[in-house]
């Protein structure tokens, strides 16, 4: 994972995740799909925390804090043809702030120099899509199922 860890010009800092912050990671994850997922009638917590159980690895993930506390977390799967952004949760109140677009633009500056698009599955009702479209993302895979793939393109 290539994003810039330390702190950040907008006050926030990436660190190093570990499995000592897998509890973080799931509790955050969970209270970010549920919602989304229950209104789309697919929510399974048991599935969901299975889930994230089999894929959440500390060496492609960091943790993202502000003043001493986390407040979020990102995971990025690097593939031979593409950036997988797996994951990518912030606390509710520190949306909005700045944090989800450095750190994207971060991402973009990676695959531009490595020529590896970054991609990033969402639920099909997740607002975070209409920001990943401003940032030129567009709806790469639609099957019809609950999660949407993205391409930057």
């Amino acid at each position: 994972m290539d994003l810039d860890a330390g702190e950040q010009d907008d006050g926030f800092a990436l660190r190093a995740a570990t499995w000592d912050d897998f509890a973080f990671a799931l509790r955050l994850y969970l209270d970010t799909m549920e919602p989304l997922l229950s209104a789309l009638g697919a929510w399974d917590e048991a599935h969901y925390c299975d889930r994230l159980k089999g894929s959440y690895t500390p060496e492609s993930s960091r943790i993202i804090a502000r003043g001493g506390q986390d407040i979020g977390w990102i995971q990025i799967l690097e593939r031979p043809q593409e950036l997988n952004l797996a994951q990518f949760h912030i606390l509710d109140g520190h949306r909005g702030t700045g944090i989800g677009t450095r750190l994207m633009e971060q991402l973009l500056e990676r695959a531009a120099r490595t020529a590896r698009p970054p991609c990033s599955p969402a639920p099909r009702n997740n607002p975070v899509i209409d920001f990943y479209k401003r940032l030129g993302f567009q709806v790469h895979k639609d099957d019809g199922c609950d999660i949407i793939d993205l391409l930057w393109k």
